[in-house]
């Protein structure tokens, strides 16, 4: 299955601040606030310029193309 953009970059964010806090971290890095940093790990979905920032920061690990939902199975579709 497919990760959305938000589950990609919340992973990410773990493993980069493993022993800090991750949200805290990015925002300081990103220069954006705490909140959007937390919203954007619970599904918000940012803008795309603001993905393709976060896809340079990151080095290419949370790609700017990722999904925002996750997309439907097969079986899901079929049913």
């Amino acid at each position: 299955m497919c990760m959305t953009w938000s589950e990609v970059f919340s992973a990410y964010l773990l493993r980069r601040y493993p022993n800090q806090g991750a949200k805290l971290q990015a925002a300081f890095a990103l220069r954006r606030s705490f909140s959007s940093i937390h919203y954007w790990c619970q599904g918000s979905y940012p803008r795309h310029k603001t993905r393709e920032q976060i896809e340079r920061w990151s080095k290419g690990e949370v790609r700017a193309d990722l999904p925002r939902r996750p997309r439907p199975s097969n079986q899901e579709v079929a049913s």
